[in-house]
C-alpha cells in the first residue's frame, strides 16, 4: 500500500504565511498556549505580592506568587472538504491542484472568516466592560474632530496606559483613516516596515505641523510648542520641565524661516501634566502648546 501524503503538513509553512499576510488579527497570534485535548487549550498568567516594610532586626519578607491556568474551549467548529480529480489536475496544467485550491481557500475564505470571528469576539467582550466601547454615528466624525474623538475613546478605557516605546494597535475604517490623514492636529507619513518575524508593520511619523516641517515618531510623552523664533523661549520651556523633574529624552526645534514662527518638539520620559501645558501657553513668545501623553493617568494636581 502506498504511503499517503499529508498535504497539510507539507504545505503548512506556506499556508501559515498566507494566513499571516492576509489577516488583520495577525499581531495577536501567540504560541504561548498548551493544548489539553482536541478542543481545549490553556494559557498561564502570574501575579506576585508587593514590597513589605524592611525590618532592621534581621530576617526576610517572604513574598508570594500565584500561577493560574486559564482554559478555553474552541466552539467555532467548521470544516470543508474538496474532491480533486487527478484528471482535472492534468487537464488544467496543474492549476487545479490541491495546493492551489488550499492557497486560494486560505486567502479568500479562511482568513476573512478568522478576522470576522476575532473582531466579533473582541466587540462582544468590549461591550461587556464599562468604558471599553462607544457607539457613534460615523457621519459625525470629521477631520476636525477625529483625533480628539479617538483620544477620548482610548482614555475612557485606560487603553493609553501602555509601556513607553511599546505598541497600541488600533483598527479603523477607511473613512476614519482618511479623516486622520487630513486631521489639522498633525500631518503624518505612513511607511511599511519589515518586522523580525517576517511580517509587516506600519510606522507613522509626524512630518509637518501647521505648515512647519517636522520629523518625530510620537511614541513617547510629547510636548509640542508653537513659539516665536526669539531668544529665551527654549530656556523658559526647559526650565519649567526641570522644575517638575521631567526629564527630556529628545528635543528638536523646527522653523520655516529665521526670526519667524518655530515649533519645539520635546519627547519626555515621564507624564506631562496638563496644568503645565496651560501654564506654558501664557508664557511670553508662546503661541500654542499641545501635550500628547501616551500614558494618560487621571490628574489631581491643581497647580
Amino acid at each position: 500500500m502506498a504511503n499517503p501524503l499529508n498535504y497539510a503538513q507539507v504545505w503548512s509553512p506556506e499556508l501559515l504565511e498566507i494566513m499571516t499576510q492576509e489577516t488583520l488579527c495577525t499581531p495577536f497570534i501567540t504560541t504561548n498556549v498548551k493544548w489539553l485535548d482536541a478542543k481545549t487549550f490553556h494559557f498561564t498568567s502570574m501575579s506576585t505580592s508587593g514590597f513589605k516594610n524592611h525590618s532592621r532586626s534581621g530576617g526576610w519578607n517572604r513574598g508570594t506568587y500565584t500561577q493560574t491556568d486559564h482554559p478555553f474551549t474552541v466552539t467555532h467548529d467548521r470544516d470543508i472538504e474538496f474532491l480533486v480529480d487527478k484528471a482535472d489536475v492534468d487537464e488544467t496544467n496543474a492549476t487545479a491542484s490541491i495546493q492551489n485550491i488550499a492557497k486560494t481557500f486560505t486567502k479568500t475564505q479562511s482568513a476573512p472568516e478568522k478576522d470576522a470571528l476575532f473582531f466579533a469576539k473582541v466587540a462582544a467582550t468590549a461591550k461587556a466592560q464599562t468604558g471599553y466601547h462607544t457607539e457613534t454615528d460615523p457621519a459625525t466624525i470629521t477631520k476636525a474632530n477625529v483625533y480628539p474623538y479617538l483620544k477620548t475613546c482610548l482614555s475612557a478605557g485606560k487603553l493609553r496606559r501602555y509601556k513607553a516605546k511599546g505598541a497600541l494597535i488600533a483598527y479603523v475604517t477607511s473613512a476614519i483613516m482618511d479623516a486622520l490623514e487630513q486631521a489639522p492636529d498633525f500631518t503624518r507619513t505612513i511607511a511599511v516596515t519589515q518586522i523580525a518575524d517576517g511580517g509587516t508593520g506600519i510606522e507613522t511619523r509626524v512630518t509637518e505641523i501647521d505648515g512647519v516641517p517636522a520629523d518625530f515618531g510620537g511614541d513617547s510623552n510629547t510636548l509640542i510648542i508653537h513659539n516665536e523664533d526669539t531668544p529665551g523661549c527654549i530656556a523658559e520651556v526647559t526650565m519649567s520641565l526641570a522644575q517638575r523633574r521631567i526629564n527630556i529624552a529628545s528635543m528638536q526645534v523646527f522653523r520655516a524661516a529665521t526670526g519667524g514662527y518655530a515649533v519645539m518638539v520635546l519627547e519626555c520620559d515621564s507624564h506631562i501634566p496638563h496644568v503645565l501645558e496651560q501654564q506654558m501657553a501664557v508664557m511670553p513668545g508662546i503661541r500654542k502648546v499641545t501635550c500628547l501623553n501616551i500614558d494618560e493617568p487621571e490628574e489631581s494636581e491643581e497647580g
